[in-house]
């Protein structure tokens, strides 16, 4: 029972979840994901993965059934409800993790909460009967600081809000609507971009006020709201936009539009919504505000403009795929790395280790016009390949390659339209280098300027092999032996 007291029986105390078989979720999209596990290393807890957090420092926190871990690429250092350690923490199964602007590290567990002092001294907190602001529940399942300072504690039965000056809490309770004289519990908490502090409960979600202390029913602030969201929360995430995408325990995902007061199950293209029916356990957003999703069915990952979605599931015998179908946690790390917690193991995935394009010249134009390529360079959502034909711009989201057309300034055949190097400036000049010297050409890509035919001692019959745009407009290239590193701003 200890096992699964992690997001999934935050909200449904006292059940026992059967894991059920399946085959397939949803539409797949045409994206490749390989995950890498993170490997065989020293001192590792537990194989079962709860939470994971990144501090400020780049520390990785990883939650356990068997304590926590503080991971800084190489090794473990372990806390744990060990008495004889000096990393000693009130409870092994770890529910959240919580670095606060004072320094402070918060590490929530089943049994209590704890706080690591920026000098590395560690303090307990749990309840006390005798004392009505101590932690009101010992069972900690969410922990998070506003953009105010004010940390806030979702237990079993309360929204715990601490006070720092005399080191206790103050605690909001709410009775179940369902259920006579039960307290509800409160599962998870973001802050909207307008500080509305949203929090997900065993039966829908309340907005806390912290400046009257108090909390109400979303759906009592909006009666268009109601019943829309009768049902355990599990997780929230904020978008870009300001909307909030709800996790749920029976319902799949919903989504609180920024603005107005629409409260929508989440659908896919093809109209069924997503995850019906199934706990969802955990929500992330990447850099490109695709929509991941954890549940006891694996990982989904939805494309929040296209509403596609991919399946991702586990294959005992496959290479690169998550460790587990039974998904407790995803965190988005600050290098880019997407860490998938299981019941089994933790994985990764990096964009650098996903599907890759051919590029290539062929007979039929689609593909580059030239075989060689000599320099490629990023510009917005473009890449402007050098080739030995041109310079190829290839659409850095849709794979669609153009040729820019270029007015000839070549007279050896033989070396007709090779450019060796190339880079956009901030005014959308395209720079050039190649046999025949230094060239610019305008956005459409009619002649600018050749400095080749320039006059100009330092350009005239100059071969350079590399050209880029530094700071103040100014121009950076290279050349052949003699020429050296040049630099020179085309305004002066």
């Amino acid at each position: 029972m200890n096992l699964l007291k992690n997001k999934i029986i935050k909200a449904t105390v006292s059940i026992l979840l059967i894991l059920t078989s399946f085959n397939s979720l949803s539409s797949s999209v045409s994206k490749d994901y390989s995950f890498k596990a993170l490997g065989a290393v020293e001192n590792t807890l537990s194989d079962y993965y709860l939470r994971i957090y990144q501090q400020k420092n780049g520390y990785l926190w990883f939650g356990t059934d068997s304590g926590a871990s503080r991971y800084d690429g190489k090794r473990f250092l372990n806390y744990e409800q060990d008495r004889h350690s000096d990393r000693w923490i009130n409870g092994n199964i770890i529910s959240d993790f919580q670095e606060t602007s004072d320094g402070s590290f918060w590490i929530g567990t089943e049994t209590g909460l704890n706080k690591q002092l920026p000098d590395g001294r560690l303090k307990s907190y749990v309840h006390d009967d005798k004392d009505k602001n101590s932690l009101s529940n010992d069972w900690v399942l969410t922990v998070m600081e506003t953009t105010g300072g004010v940390l806030l504690v979702g237990t079993g039965d309360s929204v715990s809000i601490y006070n720092p000056e005399k080191d206790n809490f103050t605690n909001l309770t709410m009775e179940s609507r369902f259920i006579d004289k039960q307290l509800i519990q409160f599962v998870s908490m973001i802050e909207g971009l307008d500080g509305t502090i949203y929090v997900g409960t065993s039966e829908s979600i309340v907005i806390l006020d912290l400046d009257t202390q108090t909390m109400t029913w979303l759906e009592d602030i909006d009666q268009s709201r109601k019943d829309a969201l009768d049902t355990s929360v599990l997780d929230m995430v904020l978008s870009k936009n300001g909307d909030v995408w709800v996790a749920t325990y029976e319902k799949g995902l919903y989504r609180l539009v920024n603005g107005d007061s629409n409260v929508t199950r989440v659908k896919d293209a093809n109209g069924d919504v997503v995850l019906d029916d199934v706990p969802v356990t955990a929500l992330t957003m990447d850099s490109e505000e695709n929509v991941w999703i954890g549940s006891q069915k694996g990982l989904t990952v939805l494309d929040n403009k296209t509403l596609t979605t991919v399946a991702l599931m586990h294959n005992e015998f496959g290479k690169g795929t998550i460790s587990s179908d039974f998904v407790t946690d995803i965190f988005l790390d600050d290098s880019g790395l997407m860490w998938v917690a299981t019941s089994n193991g933790v994985v990764n995935y990096s964009t650098l280790t996903g599907s890759s394009n051919f590029y290539r010249n062929n007979a039929k134009n689609t593909g580059l016009s030239g075989a060689h390529i000599f320099h490629s360079v990023r510009n917005g959502d473009f890449i402007y390949l050098s080739t030995d034909s041109g310079v190829n711009i290839v659409n850095y989201k849709t794979g669609a390659i153009s040729t820019q057309s270029l007015t000839q300034t070549h007279k050896d055949e033989a070396m007709l339209g090779a450019i060796w190097s190339s880079d956009v400036a901030h005014d959308g000049v395209l720079w050039t280098v190649s046999r025949e010297g230094l060239v610019t050409y305008n956005p459409d890509g009619t002649l600018k300027y050749n400095y080749f035919k320039s006059g100009i001692e330092s350009f005239e019959n100059h071969e350079f092999y590399t050209v880029t745009e530094g700071k103040d407009n100014e121009i950076w290239m290279t050349g052949v032996i003699g020429t050296g590193l040049m630099k020179f701003n085309p305004k002066r």
